[in-house]
């Protein structure tokens, strides 16, 4: 039994799995803008996008609408008002798919966006079985073989995505802790303004009430 065919076929299979498309981006989105995104995909390709607000801005409102059109200009998905959402696009048509973060409706501020893009080929990598020489008896270890790298490398796909997609809460987390915490220290800024001023306010009234001088007294009169 020769070994090295099937090797040789493993290790195409997994080269192919490299011409996988994978981005991931964190991008701001101005109020009253629309921001798009272009990405070229074949027929037979699967698109996944996951997308969440990680910072609402000023006006702290977590929502954008989102689209994906396709080549020929006809919407795939439309959804408004979504603060993260995951969405999945067989690719029926060769062209540049649009992906596009709506923020008109936000009146004030940026908002900050994290979304991650993976494109496969959904099946197309599989081993090609009849490739093999057919004089040669492998039994069921190579198909076992493939079926197990296909496997790993689906689930090591998906824990990057987690990975990510965690990365993403923990900012964003962390971003409304970190607002929280400027709005806790000028509201409070501006509470001991006011208890100052009142306080001598108050002193100065006490005061006049005695000072038949004081111009705050004749005020009162």
């Amino acid at each position: 039994m020769t070994w090295k065919p099937i090797f040789v076929h493993i290790l195409l299979w997994c080269l192919q799995g490299i011409s996988s498309i994978e981005r991931d981006v964190t991008f701001p989105i101005e109020a009253q803008k629309e921001e798009c995104f272009f990405e070229h995909a074949i027929v037979g390709q699967l698109m996944e996008i996951d997308y969440q607000i990680i910072d609402g801005g000023s006006d702290g409102l977590f929502k954008v609408d989102f689209s994906i059109t396709g080549p020929d200009g006809k919407p795939l998905v439309m959804e408004t008002d979504k603060s993260e959402n995951n969405h999945q696009v067989t690719i029926e048509a060769d062209g540049d798919y649009k992906i596009c973060f709506d923020n008109k409706k936000s009146r004030s501020g940026s908002k900050l966006i994290f979304f991650e893009l993976l494109l496969d080929n959904d099946g197309d990598q599989d081993l090609d079985y009849d490739d093999l020489a057919p004089d040669d008896d492998y039994g069921d270890e190579v198909e076992e073989m493939g079926k197990s790298l296909k496997l790993i490398k689906e689930r090591i796909t998906k824990s990057r995505q987690f990975q990510e997609q965690i990365r993403a809460h923990e900012f964003k987390d962390r971003m409304i802790g970190e607002r929280n915490f400027e709005r806790i220290n000028f509201w409070s800024l501006v509470q001991c303004i006011v208890m100052i001023v009142a306080g001598l306010s108050q002193v100065l009234m006490i005061r006049s009430i005695f000072d038949e001088k004081s111009p705050i007294r004749k005020i009162f009169k």
